[in-house]
């Protein structure tokens, strides 16, 4: 299958406020997002990350907990 999304915005503390995300932190958001991706996204799926993947910092520290077949 074939997936496509857009900013996602990892470790951008102040989308949650801004786009009303229904996070307490940064870390919930991030937990939540990963733990969603990774009961989805299989093998051979392709997903297509057409807008921000994350605001600042770096791929290494969002993948502090495995997303299946990212490879970010």
């Amino acid at each position: 299958m074939k997936f496509f999304i857009a900013d996602l915005h990892f470790c951008h503390e102040s989308i949650i406020e801004m786009s009303h995300r229904p996070f307490a932190n940064l870390a919930e958001m991030h937990e939540t997002m990963i733990r969603r991706w990774n009961r989805v996204v299989r093998p051979k799926d392709e997903v297509f990350i057409v807008g921000d993947f994350l605001y600042k910092g770096s791929a290494k520290e969002v993948r502090k907990k495995p997303m299946n077949y990212c490879g970010a």
